[in-house]
């Protein structure tokens, strides 16, 4: 029987080297963006604050990128033969993957960190001296006193982590499903049975957003002590969301072909 610890590491090498490519043209597209940028005379004393809002707009594009990218990557772990007929339970493997997943979503949300907090602090430093820098930097500073900035920072990178675990269980719940249940369902009903499912992940997936978007205009205001503790309970509500599709899929992984 294969390991646990040794299918793990593979499919794990394999996410990184993925995100590592990705991240290597997500840097490139931020230079060249910036550089673009530096053409125009109004922008260019404000050059840090352009690298923030570029860095910000492309990391979201990235997020996106990396969410698709891990959803392809697992997809074709837990159907090709390469993986599939090894000796290794359904429940191992889908563990392995999973976990692969994990560690690739904590990864990138760790770079976007670095290149956040590493644009802030040029920001800080290269905006100008004068009074639109200093009501710049007193507005900054507020806002992080207040708490806003670094305590609302664990609990939105928790739900971004966990939004993305979720969409990606709920993909191989979809993909699982259009497999195995509509096997069973007469062809008149399968389109009913689709439907069904697409509506159901579609207002989960608009749930997560939502809450995102929240926590986002909250900080924004600077309330977000305040609402913490809704915030928490979404995260706690989002857990219980992939236990429970993350045991679905489990139970219909053995059921799903393999395709190469």
């Amino acid at each position: 029987m294969t390991s646990f610890a040794a299918l793990f590491k593979v499919t794990t090498q394999n996410r990184l080297r993925l995100l590592n490519k990705l991240l290597l043209i997500n840097l490139m597209v931020i230079f060249i963006s910036f550089l673009l940028t530096l053409f125009s005379q109004r922008i260019r004393p404000y050059w840090s604050l352009s690298l923030f809002f570029n860095i910000l707009f492309w990391i979201a594009v990235f997020e996106i990128v990396v969410l698709v990218a891990i959803i392809v990557s697992s997809r074709n772990c837990l159907r090709s033969n390469r993986f599939r007929l090894i000796p290794i339970s359904d429940i191992k493997l889908y563990l392995a993957d999973l976990s692969s997943s994990v560690i690739g979503v904590v990864y990138a949300s760790f770079c976007q960190w670095v290149a956040v907090i590493l644009s802030i602090i040029i920001l800080w430093l290269g905006f100008p001296h004068n009074k639109v820098g200093a009501d710049f930097r007193s507005g900054f500073w507020l806002g992080f006193k207040k708490g806003s900035a670094y305590s609302g920072g664990l609990s939105s990178t928790l739900l971004s982590i966990l939004a993305m675990i979720l969409i990606i269980l709920l993909v191989h719940l979809v993909d699982f499903l259009s497999t195995t249940l509509l096997n069973y369902v007469p062809g008149g009903a399968q389109k009913m049975v689709k439907l069904v499912v697409y509506v159901v992940v579609i207002m989960l997936v608009v749930y997560v957003i939502f809450n995102i978007v929240r926590i986002l205009y909250s900080l924004y205001q600077g309330n977000f002590l305040q609402q913490a503790p809704s915030f928490w309970m979404t995260d706690g509500l989002m857990v219980i969301f992939i236990v429970i599709i993350g045991s679905i899929n489990l139970g219909l992984l053995p059921k799903v072909e393999t395709t190469r």
